[in-house]
């Protein structure tokens, strides 16, 4: 049986091992900065667990930026384990998101997502869920 919970001490090096196995290369900056995000007490993570492992999880913001009358959520992470996609796990994780956002206040939640084919049925089920893709682009500077 899965369970959905938050995301417990307990279970933070097993929600980091699954994403270092979806989420390949990650290197050990990015490992280390992973264990960071999903203890943060400015993070939102949410985990399926089936016999004591974690098996998906998400991980989300809410902050208020500035010039804006209500706080704004994103999604930084939504991982399901390869053998357990395609049961409805990542769409009760982002039900969850989506009503924990609700209760912070927030009007709308994003995320990003890389464009390739591999994230082709991640998009699908981003889109069946009411997230629309636009056209605004996305920059990074790396150091």
């Amino acid at each position: 049986m899965i369970t959905y919970q938050d995301l417990t001490e307990g279970y933070v090096s097993s929600t980091v091992r699954l994403a270092y196995k979806i989420f390949k290369p990650f290197k050990q900056p990015d490992f280390n900065l992973a264990i960071q995000d999903f203890s943060s007490t400015t993070s939102k993570c949410f985990i399926a667990i089936e016999n004591d492992e974690v098996i998906g999880f998400i991980t989300l913001n809410v902050f208020k930026p500035l010039f804006t009358d209500f706080p704004k959520a994103h999604i930084s992470w939504v991982a399901v384990a390869e053998t357990h996609r395609r049961r409805g796990i990542a769409k009760v994780l982002l039900q969850m998101a989506e009503q924990y956002c609700k209760g912070q206040g927030c009007k709308y939640v994003d995320l990003s997502s890389k464009i390739s084919a591999e994230r082709e049925p991640a998009h699908k089920l981003y889109e069946s869920f009411g997230f629309k893709s636009n056209t605004q682009k996305y920059f990074i500077k790396h150091f």
